[in-house]
């Protein structure tokens, strides 16, 4: 009776699927037709059947057993070599079934025909079975070891996969053992006793995984917290910044620079970014935390630090890092060494994700097993975790035993902790697979879900469902399983984005072995024979020799630059010429940081195995028609192509694509007839042609569109048929969609026909409708057919005069502009109860919002822009909108005062431009009773001389803004005494500020305060 082990291996769903291809019908009849025996098919799948068998027990005995790890990577060598011979085949196969050759020739005569160049370097049948007969003596040879290595067949028991929800951000509930560190840190944090330092750094220093960056996470949580509560603590900048082993100086600086704000920095030099940084930094009190900091160089933090001198008493950087010298290097005014948790904190962290919130009450008998596991944590937050997540799909307390007998907790650490490697070995195989891949990925990189899925499909790691469950779908769950398993973690910085904590990526690193390696700097040389997945960080020294040096580049399966690392320039021509021809088993490319790439080389058809293809950014301005023969392609990311006016004619046929992205392209229109790429999953924007094959029907074929959709120049549809055709309404999967015409406004007739057929399916959820010309809208913008629309946007509709609104029960954003003849005199706010952002621009006919309406208990943002005759404001506003945070009132003419009662007490931000009656009566404003208020702006009045009055700001205002006022003449600084930034421009000054009475002269500022002045004058 054979063993039973827990823990598949990797390559176990990997021969499953060749062992499936080997006996499809695509495969036999390509055999049979060139009179290969069938008889070699049938060996190759028993010799993959027989491998198969030891697979199990291979894996556990190559924990400790080097020769049985070299034997399975032997193995996954000869597997690799199997799949490529494979997918030739596959592709020959397709590409007859779509170009045929001729009608005259029978199926064998093409099948000889397309054999001859089945490989340019073995021609016809005999070359065939000479690489299958290779293939099959490597597997022989590995079976044959079976005996010398002491492998016998084991039953595999199949890992439960069961799916725990994933948590928040930073979930406080699950950390134990930190509140006297985190209070320690949080009071120097919020602490004014400076000193006369305008910058503390404060060290948290320990070892990997006792939980340095989940106490930093808690801190920027509470610093962001702490600045809703009190003006006084509050910073002005926030920033969280990984650092890494590599201290790439000018990366840091640019990663600091889009912290706070600052986006389009990516070609400056070194001195423009210190420039930059410490313009940004200067005046503002600043928070940073330089998350998981190795070097100790102390002339690089000098650099990286010059332009903090700028920044205002009491900012603080958080350092975490795992080497003291770093605290003493960078002269921290206090270290933190974060301890390990004591065996009790250990067991309610495992518990935590063991159990549903810890609650094991149900299961008293797993509670003294699991604390002994607890303490085989060695103290360490992340093992308990990661095998707490390990322990939610268990019951059992033979499971339980299984885990704290194992044999992993003697192996030596490797800089890999035990429990890490338990968890990884537990793993179902295709979360092996999956996770293992994750290699490439460098550290500290942020990625989405939707963008490793992709990754994973394009590398066959996705089984092809039986059911109706997309390939995408299928992604997610695995996705999701390794989150609640605690391979990943979301972001510190957003819930879209997930990270690899630092030693889970090492991790991934030991599973993947030689066969994934990440190219950082001139490292090239490293790569082994057996590299198939390699992942590039461009650097400033690049140049082709850095990828010359990679061995046997014509059996790598992934170049891949991750979106985010530095771009720099490298020799990019020479790379695209020189190596693009060599990779022929591709499958995934990314030429995203080659931006200077006009044009893209015919050779490119020649990666007839690529199912990835990353473009995004490049000054592409054409694609190559010969690209039109990558069948396999699936997707296509065209991203910010700017200049990209031109797809390829044939484009349909390219029958496997699922996803293709055009946005910010400038594409004219659409080639003809892509209703045939039917497979289509995702297709960001459709832009409509006037010719017959690039009409809006096309659209109906892909009935599978899901995510956004942009559908463009709706003007040139003039039959309303068509736009039926289009079957929007069918479209369930639609989430987001946008409508857009382009001039052509003497039609609104054909506008509303046409409109009237592109009604969303029901579960849209974000709606925009751009450049229409019609006068009304169809009944379906307003009635009950779009029950789950939170965001709602019409713009530049000049010609409409009439919108039925009834109800929008989910409808949180709603943003009308540039609609100059809508009828809307009286604005019905009643009719959104979840409103939470408001938006009205350019609608002179709005003159006033419903009378005695009812609360709007959401809403949070309320705009209002070049509203030539809005008379008044909602009455009692500051009842009716209890949780309005920011009011912004641009060129209303006619407005002259706030309701009776005032504006809501929770208004934290106003702005007030071109309103010269109602600054006028700014007497009546009553802000001192807005207690929170701390951001004003106040521009574009011609009679403002003096400004402010003494008592007509809150002491709580820190931030002002005051903007084109001509006439001004002097500051008040008696009304401007709590403030902490001042900016005054587009002025002239008539005399310039002097300290006649209530006059602010300009050294009384200068103390204690960032200011910015610019206009004449000055």
């Amino acid at each position: 009776m054979a063993l039973a082990v827990i823990g598949e291996s990797i390559l176990a769903a990997v021969l499953e699927v060749l062992m499936e291809r080997i006996v499809s019908p695509a495969v036999r009849d390509f055999f049979k037709s060139q009179k290969i025996d069938d008889e070699e098919l049938k060996k190759l799948k028993a010799r993959m059947r027989s491998v198969s068998k030891l697979l199990n027990d291979a894996e556990e005995k190559q924990i400790t057993d080097a020769a049985v790890k070299e034997w399975l990577d032997e193995l996954k060598d000869a597997v690799y070599q199997a799949d490529d011979f494979l997918d030739e085949i596959a592709y020959k196969v397709l590409r007859l079934k779509l170009e045929g050759e001729s009608r005259s020739q029978t199926c064998t005569d093409q099948l000889r025909s397309f054999l001859a160049s089945l490989n340019p370097c073995r021609k016809g049948v005999r070359e065939v079975q000479i690489e299958l007969a290779k293939i099959l003596r490597s597997l022989e040879e590995l079976v044959g070891q079976k005996d010398v290595l002491g492998l016998i067949e084991r039953i595999g028991e199949k890992p439960s996969s069961r799916i725990t929800p994933t948590s928040s951000l930073i979930d406080e509930s699950g950390v134990y053992g930190r509140d006297a560190e985190k209070e320690a840190i949080m009071k120097l944090l919020l602490s004014d006793d400076t000193k006369g330092r305008h910058l503390d750094v404060i060290s948290i220093v320990g070892m990997g995984g006792v939980g340095k960056t989940t106490l930093a996470q808690l801190l920027y949580k509470e610093i962001v917290v702490s600045n809703d509560r009190s003006q006084k603590s509050s910073f002005d900048l926030k920033a969280w910044v990984y650092v890494s082993e590599e201290f790439d100086v000018l990366k840091v600086t640019k990663d600091i620079l889009k912290g706070v704000g600052s986006m389009n920095c990516d070609n400056m030099t070194e001195d423009q970014l210190h420039c930059e940084l410490e313009k940004k930094l200067s005046g503002n009190k600043l928070s940073l935390v330089l998350d998981d900091v190795w070097s100790d160089n102390q002339s690089q933090w000098e650099f990286l630090l010059k332009p903090f001198m700028s920044v205002r008493q009491g900012s603080k950087i958080i350092v975490t890092t795992r080497n003291e010298n770093v605290a003493s290097i960078i002269s921290s005014v206090s270290t933190h060494h974060i301890k390990k948790l004591s065996d009790d904190d250990c067991w309610l962290v495992l518990s935590k994700h063991a159990f549903d919130g810890g609650n094991f009450t149900a299961h008293p008998e797993l509670e003294l097993i699991g604390r002994q596991i607890a303490r085989k944590c060695n103290g360490l937050p992340l093992a308990a975790k990661t095998l707490g997540s390990l322990l939610c799909s268990k019951r059992a307390m033979n499971e339980w035993m299984k885990i704290l007998k194992s044999n992993f907790w003697e192996l030596p650490n490797d800089n890999i902790l035990s429990p890490l490697r338990l968890s990884y070995h537990y793993l179902p195989s295709h979360l092996k697979r999956c996770f293992s891949y994750c290699a490439i990925i460098p550290k500290g990189y942020k990625f989405t879900r939707e963008e490793i899925v992709l990754l994973w499909m394009a590398e066959g790691f996705l089984v092809e469902p039986r059911r109706n469950n997309e390939m995408e779908e299928i992604g997610y769950e695995y996705f999701n399983e390794l989150v609640a398993r605690s391979f990943f973690q979301q972001s510190s910085l957003s819930s879209s984005l997930f990270v690899m904590h630092d030693l889970i990526n090492d991790l991934a690193r030991f599973a993947s072995g030689d066969f994934c390696f990440r190219l950082e700097g001139d490292d090239s040389s490293k790569t082994t024979e057996r590299t198939r997945h390699l992942s590039y960080r461009a650097t400033k020294d690049d140049s082709y020799q850095t990828f010359k040096a990679i061995k046997n580049p014509q059996l790598l399966r992934t170049l891949l630059c991750p979106s985010g690392w530095p771009k720099h320039m490298i020799q990019q021509v020479e790379v695209i010429s020189n190596l693009l021809p060599a990779l022929k088993c591709l499958r995934v490319l990314s030429l995203h940081p080659f931006h200077d790439i006009s044009v893209l080389p015919n050779s490119i058809c020649n990666l007839k195995h690529l199912r990835y293809l990353d473009l995004s950014r490049t000054k592409i301005i054409r694609l190559p028609e010969s690209m039109c023969s990558l069948y396999n392609l699936e997707i296509l990311n065209l991203h910010f192509c700017v200049k990209l006016v031109e797809l390829p004619v044939n484009m349909r046929s390219l029958i496997n694509l699922r996803h293709l992205d055009l946005q910010h392209t400038k594409l004219p229109e659409m080639p003809l007839q892509m209703g045939k790429l039917t497979k289509l999953r995702k297709l960001t924007d459709f832009f409509i042609g006037k010719q017959s094959g690039s009409n809006i029907k096309e659209l109906g074929k892909l009935q599978h569109l899901s995510g956004d959709l942009s559908i463009w120049n709706l003007q040139n549809v003039t039959d309303a048929r068509d736009s039926f055709e289009a079957n929007l309404k069918g479209k369930e999967h639609l989430e987001k969609l946008e409508l857009v015409w382009d001039c052509d406004m003497d039609n609104p007739l054909v506008h509303e026909k046409v409109l009237e057929q592109l009604q969303p399916p029901v579960n849209v959820k974000i709606l925009t409708i751009n450049g229409y010309g019609g006068t009304r809208f169809p009944d379906w913008v307003g009635n009950s057919s779009l029950p789950l629309l939170q965001e709602l946007y019409i713009r530049s509709c000049p010609n409409l005069k009439k919108a039925l609104f009834t109800h929008f029960p989910s409808l949180t954003k709603l943003d009308i502009r540039a609609c100059e003849q809508f009828e809307i005199e009286i604005f019905p706010l009643e009719l959104f109860p979840k409103l939470e952002s408001l938006t009205i621009g350019s609608c002179p006919n709005l003159v006033s919002f419903s009378k005695g309406m009812p609360l709007a208990p959401n809403l949070k943002e309320f705009q209002l822009w070049s509203c030539s005759n809005l008379k008044s404001l909602p009455e009692n506003m500051h009842s009716l909108l209890p949780s309005l945070e920011k009011l912004s009132i641009f060129h209303c003419p006619k407005l002259e005062s706030f309701p009776v009662g005032g504006l809501p007490s929770k208004l934290k931000g106003l702005a007030i431009w071109g309103c010269d009656k109602l600054i006028a009566g700014r007497a009546q404003w009553d802000l001192q009773s807005l207690h929170v208020l701390s951001r004003f702006s106040i521009a574009d009045n011609d009679v403002l001389e003096c400004f402010p009055e003494e008592t007509l700001l809150p002491s709580s205002l820190t931030h002002l803004e005051i903007r084109t006022h001509k006439n001004l003449k002097s500051l008040n600084y008696k009304g401007l005494q709590h403030l902490i930034s001042l900016r005054v421009d587009n002025y002239e000054l008539h005399g310039g500020f002097h300290a006649r009475r209530g006059a602010a002269p300009l050294h009384f500022f200068s103390n204690y305060l960032a200011m910015s002045f610019a206009g004449k004058g000055v």
